[in-house]
């Protein structure tokens, strides 16, 4: 039986623009749909008997942003804006992107009679709330920092860092790209937001802050946004830098392993982290050390019918444990887009044809 291959995204996404270049190279038919044009007649899901669906990420576009404000019943003040704003965290965006996903997830059931999906709504979803994500950890129990719930008094969370000198990350509830991150460490707040009167900003820098005013006022604000907090661990570090390890999973198989290497405990390319190749890594590890990654990584991906993800793991400062710091769904990289090639060529079966990324 014939299996057709169904493209979600954003003609403003490098990865979605990519995917399909690369198809229409190799020959491979496929059916693109663009986020943009979601309740539109322009955005018809097609009659086929089965096809395989990968959905790229709608958060490219501020049309379908506005359009998960709406839909998520937020009302003025919410409206995007240019600038280090915060417009993509607000919790009311994600209860809009959860009914978009939903909306799309019906769509493609009453159109496509057997769908083979790459990534599914519902786990994207998990993808992008922290508060679901960790919870799910807990009870799958995927090895991760300790889950300490949602930010409900931040006096509270100070005043318990200030006498026990327990460490904690605080994290927005949908955040990303490095937005939104807090870390109380040695009775200092470091963060990525800045205050600028009574707006809070993200910037790409990291501040330590010290004042305990400015402190409880960042902490007020990320209550204010739905986020969670947990217990910070003591994360290893190569010749200096802090690293965290993406596994690449391409169809239920941990493809590639890259690395995000940088000057800042927040390891994002957002923040300045430089993306390299996980090649060579047993150059900096031992076999059982790589093996026990790969087990984790491979934990982690069966609790999961997503077959398209990125799992975000690192060492503790002993190497001894593993800790899973997310999983993602719509997993990013640019930077390492030949992935998405890789993932291609794979599933033709044509893993002998390289193609030229330079």
């Amino acid at each position: 039986m014939k299996e057709d291959l169904l493209l979600i995204g954003s003609n403003t996404d490098f990865r979605f623009i990519n995917y399909m270049d690369v198809c229409q190279e190799l020959g491979i038919n496929f059916i693109n749909l663009n986020h943009e044009r979601f309740g539109t007649s322009k955005f018809k899901i097609p009659n086929l008997t089965k096809a395989k669906v990968k959905i790229f990420s709608p958060w490219k576009s501020r049309r379908t942003i506005d359009l998960f404000h709406e839909m998520g019943g937020c009302d003025g003040g919410f409206k995007v804006n240019t600038g280090n704003n915060f417009f993509a965290n607000q919790p009311k965006t994600t209860d809009g992107f959860k009914k978009y996903l939903l909306s799309l997830e019906e769509l493609i059931g009453n159109s496509i009679g057997e769908v083979d999906y790459m990534n599914l709504p519902q786990e994207i979803f998990i993808g992008r709330d922290k508060q679901v994500m960790y919870e799910f950890f807990v009870e799958k129990k995927i090895p991760g920092p300790k889950y300490c719930g949602v930010l409900n008094d931040s006096e509270e969370l100070w005043k318990k860092h200030l006498n026990t000198r327990e460490e904690y990350f605080v994290k927005l509830h949908s955040g990303s790209l490095g937005k939104g991150i807090a870390i109380l460490k040695e009775g200092n707040l470091g963060t990525t937001i800045s205050r600028k009167g009574s707006e809070f900003c993200h910037d790409k820098k990291f501040y330590v802050l010290n004042d305990e005013k400015e402190i409880l006022k960042i902490l007020d604000f990320l209550k204010s946004m739905g986020s969670v907090v947990q217990e910070r661990i003591n994360i290893d570090t190569i010749a200096g830098k802090h690293y965290d390890i993406r596994q690449q999973v391409a169809f239920g198989e941990l493809d590639t392993t890259i690395m995000r290497i940088g000057d800042l405990e927040v390891t994002n390319v957002a923040l300045g982290a430089e993306e390299v190749s996980g090649r060579g890594l047993e150059k900096v590890f031992t076999d059982y050390q790589l093996n026990y990654l790969n087990s984790v990584g491979n934990y982690i991906l069966k609790q999961f019918k997503s077959r398209d993800l990125g799992i975000d793991v690192c060492f503790d400062k002993e190497r001894k444990n593993i800790y899973c710091l997310e999983v993602n769904f719509l997993p990013g990289l640019e930077g390492f887009y030949y992935l998405q090639n890789k993932e291609i060529i794979k599933w033709v079966g044509q893993n002998e044809k390289s193609i030229d990324n330079t």
